[in-house]
């Protein structure tokens, strides 16, 4: 690569990430606004109660708060510089989810803690950025063990048994992922867990960017085509 081309192409990916950037805040800024709801009222209650650790998992939920975070620990110390309004409104988000599944506040807090306590243990961020390590940055060292151990049985999974995509949009903005038939039949359960998380992950992040944080769902599109337990159309 030239040293003009060099230049042009790290003016186009600053171009890019301070784009992104933008509107990841806007998105937080539309959380913010849903936080002042009296509706919320619940879930402000929920938050209130966990440690700024533990809002920090629950707003990470937000794949536009983590992605401001990953861009303030990439350029500070390694410590979110985030404005807390924006963790709490992220979080508050997170903890309405919960409510919904909970016949009370109390219920939805302990819910939530578990989820968290899940994520942490699990290292469920991970799967955000195990896929981002090239080859050549393995050889190198770089990302975890764990990241390079997800990688591997996700590229194993996909390129011979089970592949998925994420494609386009419904009416409502939410992303749909196709799941298309198993190219042969058994499997490592965790390579396929490891899989399916990915690319959830994947979708959940195109829906909240492309709708701007207005949806929360996904579309999944099953092809059955071959498929030895199809589903019954009675």
């Amino acid at each position: 690569m030239t040293q003009q081309a060099h230049l042009q192409f790290m003016v186009s990916s600053s171009s890019t990430a301070t784009s992104m950037e933008s509107k990841c805040r806007e998105i937080l800024q539309y959380y913010e606004k849903l936080a002042k709801q009296p509706d919320q009222n619940d879930a402000k209650w929920v938050v209130d109660q966990l440690t700024k650790e533990e809002q920090e998992m629950a707003a990470g939920s937000s794949y536009a708060y983590w992605y401001l975070c990953q861009r303030s620990n990439n350029h500070g110390n390694g410590k979110s510089v985030l404005e807390a309004n924006f963790r709490i409104a992220a979080a508050m988000r997170e903890a309405a989810r919960h409510m919904e599944g909970a016949d009370s506040r109390e219920e939805a807090l302990q819910l939530l803690k578990r989820t968290i306590q899940f994520h942490t243990e699990e290292q469920t961020r991970l799967y955000r950025t195990c896929m981002t390590i090239q080859s050549e940055q393995q050889q190198e060292g770089h990302g975890t063990s764990l990241e390079r151990e997800r990688q591997q049985r996700i590229h194993e999974e996909m390129n011979n048994l089970q592949n998925f995509a994420t494609r386009g949009h419904d009416k409502e903005g939410r992303a749909i992922m196709f799941a298309y038939p198993r190219l042969s039949t058994g499997t490592d359960d965790e390579s396929f867990a490891d899989c399916i998380v990915y690319m959830v992950e994947r979708a959940m992040a195109c829906t909240e960017f492309h709708s701007m944080g207005r949806q929360e769902k996904i579309v999944v599109v099953v092809d059955s085509k071959g498929s030895s337990s199809p589903p019954s159309l009675k």
